[in-house]
């Protein structure tokens, strides 16, 4: 069973792991931050697409890997995690990254592209596939995503909301 009660042959879906920060941005004052991709001010964070891009690109970096530090380094130490929009939030980068651990796919059996839709302040909405290859024992599978993000000033995600659908 996993984490939410469902056998792993009645999954819909491989639980997929989230990672990818837009590089751990950390500006050294208020206004444009080392890397120019994320503006900040004492009240006020602006991600750009740039930036934003980056670290969804980091995202599959970090599910791909499987690695406990790349996936760390996306989110911030009191981050809320939803795997689905009604869960109640894995709270915390240490908790979440335990969840992503416990039952990682085999990189080699999926690929995934997302891109920013909507940007807002320190908020971004992306959209994008998932998609996972054709086995023995599954079709291919193509889920759509949509991810409601909202990053902490240091360029990490401290709130993350999953969406997604299967294709038909």
């Amino acid at each position: 069973m996993d984490r939410r009660g469902t056998p792993p042959a009645e999954s819909t879906r491989p639980r997929h792991r989230v990672g990818v920060d837009v590089h751990r941005l950390q500006p050294k004052r208020p206004g444009r931050c080392r890397c120019h991709d994320v503006s900040t001010t004492r009240r006020e964070i602006q991600v750009d697409r740039v930036g934003a891009q980056r670290w969804l690109e980091r995202y599959i970096e970090a599910w791909r890997s499987n690695d406990r530090h790349q996936i760390a380094d996306l989110f911030s130490e009191d981050v809320a995690y939803r795997y689905h929009p009604y869960d109640q939030p894995i709270v915390g980068r240490g908790e979440l990254v335990g969840s992503w651990l416990e039952s990682p796919d085999d990189p080699g059996s999926w690929d995934a592209t997302y891109a920013p839709f909507a940007l807002e302040g320190e908020r971004l909405v992306a959209v994008g596939t998932s998609r996972y290859h054709r086995t023995e024992e599954h079709p291919e599978r193509i889920f759509h995503n949509v991810f409601l993000i909202v990053f902490e000033h240091d360029g990490r995600c401290r709130e993350f909301t999953e969406y997604y659908v299967q294709a038909r």
